[in-house]
């Protein structure tokens, strides 16, 4: 101390009621015409201020422990652009050493992004910073060192610093969600497109079965219960037991032959190609209700003479299936049926007050009935709706756009 060279040390008092303080000590000298009179030591309290530092050492080694480990790549940048923070994971994910990234500029890395999209929104963005994914519709990417592009998400915050406001980029290569994406894109396509070849190939081999069934069986039957009726007219008088036996098989062959009938316009009505859709609607209505007793009101408004010939398909497959629905499960009373056009649109509308049921448990009990009419829509570039709870009845609507005429 004679020296004036300063004496500090630091050390721990204990106070009365048993906690620890740690103490800074500085000690000083005071002389008079050369000669040491007394020693001046004065403590202060600075256990906070240690506490504060040592808080302060390891949330640092925390946050720097988080960003090592983290899968994205985190980039912390200026208002210029620079980089002033880059993590391990930035360093994979763009091929560029700890200090390359640092003298590197956040426009380097990701050419299309908030940050890369010129200086001045970036830095509008830190004038008036908030946390934020980047928009979803856009195409992404970030550039490695080597030159090569991949596909990111990226998302944006901010960190205030002594320095000023930094930006802090979150970056997430998602090439492989893009290849997974891409593939499972694929594989849906392909699925619809069979599932639209399938339909044309039934459709296709039940036409051939109904009109074979319409020209030649039908046909055949026909001419058989004209024979059977002949037949018990040449009868003698005498053979009445056997001439009502002859009679009765000719009712049934009859019978028969319509049943049959029947079968081949349910495959494929000839009416559809000869009358067109509300013809062929309305004669399927006046057949269902002859068959269940259910009453259907059919009612067409501005249905086009010419409507092409999938959007009538689709449509007639529609109600057809609906009306097999109503009369197996809906316990309807009634039925309103609707074709009409809305503007560009051909509609057709099917209500009952039946017993109503849920979509989505019919859908997950595996039946194709809902599915065959969305797929339909589908193929059409239509829409299917269906609106139904138990006890409320059932609504479907499918909407189909017309196609220009020439």
């Amino acid at each position: 101390m004679r020296l004036g060279k300063p004496i500090r040390r630091e050390d721990y008092w204990i106070t009365k009621d048993g906690g620890r303080r740690l103490i800074a000590w500085s000690s000083s000298i005071v002389n008079n015409e050369g000669v040491l009179e007394y020693i001046v030591v004065t403590g202060i309290d600075v256990t906070e201020r240690q506490q504060a530092t040592e808080d302060a050492r390891d949330q640092a080694a925390t946050v720097k422990a988080l960003l090592e480990s983290a899968s994205q790549a985190v980039l912390a940048h200026d208002r210029t652009g620079r980089l002033k923070l880059a993590n391990a994971a930035a360093e994979t994910m763009f091929g560029y050493g700890h200090e390359e990234l640092l003298a590197a500029s956040i426009d380097s890395l990701l050419p299309l992004t908030l940050s890369g999209e010129s200086g001045r929104r970036r830095t509008d963005w830190l004038a008036w910073p908030w946390n934020r994914e980047i928009e979803a519709g856009l195409e992404l990417t970030g550039r490695r060192k080597d030159g090569s592009e991949f596909p990111v998400a990226i998302s944006v915050s901010h960190l205030e610093t002594r320095d000023g406001t930094l930006g802090v980029t979150f970056v997430l290569d998602v090439s492989e969600r893009k290849k997974t994406e891409a593939t499972l894109l694929r594989n849906h396509q392909e699925l619809q497109h069979l599932a639209a070849r399938l339909l044309s190939v039934q459709e296709a081999e039940t036409k051939l079965i109904a009109r074979d069934l319409h020209d030649d069986l039908s046909q055949k039957l026909a001419a058989l219960g004209m024979e059977a009726s002949v037949l018990a007219k040449s009868l003698p008088k005498s053979s009445d037991s056997l001439k009502d036996r002859v009679r009765n098989l000719g009712q049934k062959t009859s019978d028969l032959s319509d049943e049959v009938h029947r079968l081949a316009r349910r495959l494929h009505p000839a009416i559809l190609d000869d009358l067109g859709l509300e013809a062929a609607l309305r004669e399927e209505c006046l057949d269902f209700s002859r068959r269940s007793g259910i009453p259907v009101q059919f009612r067409a408004t501005d249905v086009p003479r010419a409507v092409p010939a999938d959007v009538a398909l689709c449509l007639f497959r529609g109600g057809q299936e609906a009306l097999r629905n109503i009369g197996k499960h809906a316990g309807a009373q009634d039925v309103r049926f609707v074709l009409a056009r809305h503007e560009s649109n051909l509609a057709l509308m099917i209500e009952d007050a039946g017993f109503g049921f849920k979509p989505e448990e019919a859908r997950g009990r595996g039946g194709l009935g809902l599915i065959s009419m969305e797929e339909r829509a589908r193929l059409v570039n239509g829409e299917f709706f269906i609106r139904s709870q138990p006890g409320q009845g059932t609504e479907i609507e499918v909407h189909v756009p017309l196609k220009p005429g020439p």
